[in-house]
């Protein structure tokens, strides 16, 4: 007899999200984090949920990606493989903006930037404020490491910067910060 692979234990922690309660995910982070499959754990429940079910299981469990990476988890190429795969699975505004902002914290492997360079264009003309920020923001860092889009994406940030809300071209100014300190001085004359 086949043997059945053992529940996920965060999901039944992650149904008791209300979508609203951040102390919640903080709880279901510090009670599994010591699990060294957590990682693999969070990233089964954000991808498992079934399209019809509520967007909270899923953006929790976005949520606690981040939160594991702001606490200093790495994120290797496979868990950005992971990462991109998640995308066609969002379904709340919320998942996007998590995604993204770890998205643009983490080195994108070069067979995956096309794919989230596609996302975050899509995600540049949300409602939402904060998706647009952080999705210009990924659209840039991504862009500049294809040499063929480098002007195209420029052009886009440029007409954001002409036309969107100030904590958008805030982001968008931050990004290029971010983009000019690691690409090192300039040549000297």
């Amino acid at each position: 007899m086949a043997r059945r692979a053992p529940a996920n234990p965060l999901l039944a922690d992650l149904a008791l999200y209300d979508g609203k309660s951040v102390a919640v995910l903080e709880q279901i982070a510090a009670s599994h984090a010591h699990n060294p499959r957590y990682l693999d754990l969070v990233f089964d429940a954000a991808a498992t949920v079934p399209p019809s079910a509520d967007h909270t299981i899923r953006s929790g469990a976005i949520w606690l990606l981040r939160h594991a990476h702001r606490q200093g988890a790495a994120f290797p190429p496979a868990h950005v493989k992971q990462l991109v795969a998640l995308i066609p699975l969002l379904s709340h505004w919320e998942q996007s903006l998590n995604l993204l902002q770890i998205l643009d914290a983490v080195p994108i492997p070069a067979n995956n930037r096309r794919a989230v360079l596609a996302f975050a264009e899509a995600a540049a003309s949300n409602a939402n404020t904060l998706v647009r920020a952080w999705a210009i923001s990924v659209l840039l860092k991504v862009g500049h490491t294809i040499d063929a889009e480098r002007v195209r994406i420029d052009r886009i940030a440029d007409e954001v910067l002409r036309t969107d809300k100030a904590s958008v071209r805030a982001r968008i100014r931050r990004a290029r910060d971010e983009i000019r300190r690691a690409s090192g001085p300039p040549p000297l004359p």
